[in-house]
């Protein structure tokens, strides 16, 4: 008995107010639907990031120290026998507090199998002491970079 008036309560409430009846209904499929995409592309998003880790083969794990490390403690972590490669590179951060951009120079060497960057446009430098300028940079004015660049030379100068 009381089955059958539940079900013809939720028919009249249906039948009295159609839009509200569609709008959740909407709302159900809409979440289906992107509870089903986000579960679809899962599996896909890994394997492009694996692809992606792979090609430029990047490290699995970065070490960093504010006061650098010394051949010691790198003769230490080569010695780990779980650790296959050691790649032993400078990263300079550098705030621009007029333009409020914050620059990245990274250490880079082309036969170094560790972090490898994809070459867009020109070619990668030849020469010690080069630069290789990212393309997210472009918009810079060659001033201000031209100042940042000789502040990384000193930088680079007093680690040496």
């Amino acid at each position: 008995m009381k089955k059958t008036a539940l079900l013809k309560t939720s028919l009249r409430e249906i039948t009295n107010s159609p839009a509200r009846f569609l709008s959740i209904l909407g709302i159900i499929f809409l979440g289906v639907a992107f509870f089903v995409g986000i579960g679809a592309t899962g599996p896909d998003m890994i394997r492009s990031g694996d692809d992606y880790f792979k090609k430029y083969q990047l490290a699995d794990v970065s070490v960093y120290s504010s006061l650098g490390f010394s051949k010691e403690d790198q003769a230490t972590v080569e010695k780990d026998q779980l650790i296959n490669k050691v790649s032993m590179q400078y990263l300079l951060d550098i705030h621009s507090s007029k333009s409020n951009q914050v620059f990245r120079f990274l250490s880079a060497d082309q036969e170094d199998s560790i972090n490898q960057l994809e070459v867009v446009k020109g070619r990668y430098p030849k020469k010690q002491m080069k630069l290789f300028w990212i393309i997210f940079y472009k918009e810079m004015p060659i001033i201000k970079l031209v100042r940042h660049l000789q502040l990384l030379k000193r930088m680079i100068q007093t680690i040496n």
